[in-house]
């Protein structure tokens, strides 16, 4: 009788474990498996673009720190990075998009400058998950 009961209650623990993990229905597979909560990729986004001066000399870089509402999905989080200046000014900053890893609340960005002429105005903005931000910077 002993081993009856037990095997019944192994059974009732089992069937409620399986009923709460079912319960769970934020949860992909993935997360099953690895036990951790799904995250929503249309849910984070980008939250914030700062910059460590809003003055750099040409030929430096800008030292930039990308923020995020969430963790950056599984697969990572390619932020579209694009400069707006003066029309027919020589560029002043080549950019290109930044690959975050995943799992990343932030991510630090050092977007290399052009020696210049004159000082230029600078708008830097990034753009991901359906948000952009902007930052203005002197290039001199």
């Amino acid at each position: 009788m002993e081993r009856f009961d037990q095997a019944v209650t192994v059974l009732t623990l089992t069937m409620g474990l399986c009923l709460m993990w079912e319960g769970y229905t934020d949860l992909s597979e993935t997360g099953k498996m690895a036990g951790l909560p799904a995250r929503d990729k249309g849910a984070t986004q980008l939250s914030g673009l700062d910059i460590g001066s809003t003055t750099v000399s040409g030929g430096g870089s800008i030292q930039a720190t990308l923020t995020f509402s969430g963790l950056t999905p599984t697969n990572g989080a390619l932020v579209r990075m694009t400069v707006s200046m003066t029309a027919g000014a020589p560029s002043a900053v080549p950019i290109s998009d930044v690959l975050v890893p995943a799992a990343r609340k932030t991510w630090q960005v050092s977007i290399p400058t052009n020696p210049v002429d004159s000082p230029q105005r600078v708008i830097v903005t990034a753009s991901w998950g359906g948000a952009s931000k902007s930052v203005v910077v002197i290039v001199r």
